[in-house]
């Protein structure tokens, strides 16, 4: 919302630094909602926004939202830390 008070536009680069702060401090619901606002502008979430995201899920103990986050992932070519931070999700939520 500040981006655009400015008149900036946010490009996936500021989308990823963002979310990594956010993962940073504990705020998986503001990284997924970054992640939607990066969809939104039809930009096209790259690995590394999906591993912010699947990685914030993860911290917060969020296994359902990063599974379908891994299934989002896949989409656009699975990475190793998407499959490590689902399972790592999982495992903290004892989901296996």
């Amino acid at each position: 919302d500040d981006i655009k008070y400015l008149e900036l536009t946010p490009d996936i680069i500021t989308y990823s630094h963002t979310m990594a702060a956010a993962k940073q401090v504990g705020a998986w619901q503001r990284v997924l909602g970054l992640l939607n606002q990066a969809c939104i502008q039809k930009l096209q979430p790259d690995g590394v926004l999906y591993t912010h995201a699947i990685s914030a899920c993860a911290n917060g103990s969020r296994w359902e939202h990063a599974l379908t986050l891994l299934a989002a992932a896949n989409a656009v070519g699975s990475l190793e830390f998407h499959w490590s931070s689902a399972m790592t999700a999982c495992a903290q939520a004892t989901q296996w």
